[in-house]
């Protein structure tokens, strides 16, 4: 999640699954081959997260499976945080908007309402302060 309030012993993170939160990432369809398809997620309730995807950049069908891993790519968030592991597929559905989309609902790896501690990954500053 995201650092919503920072005080001087504790802070509050906003989780990824909050309402009104959305993150950019993709489905890693082949982890050998790298092929990836772009997915737009939202919060859907419940832990979870919901969202439609695009086709893979070779012009493939896809390949979705229940399962499959979801990482962060959202030029929204820092750059030390792309690629970090949002996720796995549970389930996938027609998009009832656009029929040629998948719906998947992506379910992070760690219940993020039993998390009561968490470290920050911070970049190093590059003005030489501490």
């Amino acid at each position: 999640g995201r650092v919503a309030e920072a005080g001087a012993r504790t802070s509050q993170v906003l989780p990824i699954t909050a309402p009104g939160q959305t993150l950019q990432g993709f489905v890693v369809l082949d982890e050998e081959t790298g092929r990836r398809a772009a997915c737009l997620l939202e919060s859907a309730g419940e832990g979870t997260l919901i969202g439609t995807t695009s086709d893979p950049a070779d012009g493939r069908a896809q390949e979705l499976m229940i399962g499959q891993t979801i990482r962060l790519y959202d030029e929204a968030w820092p750059r030390h945080a792309q690629m970090l592991v949002i996720g796995e597929i549970e389930r996938i559905e027609p998009s009832p908007n656009q029929p040629l989309r998948r719906l998947i609902t992506v379910r992070p790896r760690v219940d993020i309402r039993r998390i009561s501690e968490v470290i920050l990954r911070l970049p190093a500053r590059s003005d030489g302060g501490g």
